[in-house]
């Protein structure tokens, strides 16, 4: 599915392209299926202990920049990375009522 709202991202294509891939390799709306290197690459971020994640951050770092935001603010932030508007899946924190403004 590609997705049909897009916004200004401060970030480059590559880093966009991985945060769209890291969204299909979740299965959320707005993805992009992953090639077989990097879907290897997000199955090994929640297994790496600190340094591993240091090693790979510093390995590839377009990767380490969507990997990090998952982490730190989750869906909402790789739809921020890769300029993708919209509301998230019912499960993620944000309600129909926090867009509505209710």
């Amino acid at each position: 599915m590609k997705p049909k709202n897009r916004m200004a991202s401060p970030y480059n294509a590559e880093v966009r392209q991985y945060a769209t891939d890291l969204l299909g390799y979740l299965g959320r709306p707005g993805d992009t299926v992953p090639g077989g290197f990097t879907t290897g690459v997000f199955e090994l971020w929640p297994k790496a202990d600190f340094v591993n994640k240091a090693i790979i951050v510093s390995s590839w770092p377009a990767i380490g920049v969507v990997l990090r935001a998952n982490d730190r603010d989750g869906e909402a932030a790789l739809r921020d990375v890769a300029g993708i508007m919209g509301s998230v899946w019912p499960e993620s924190k944000a309600t129909q009522a926090d867009h509505d403004g209710f």
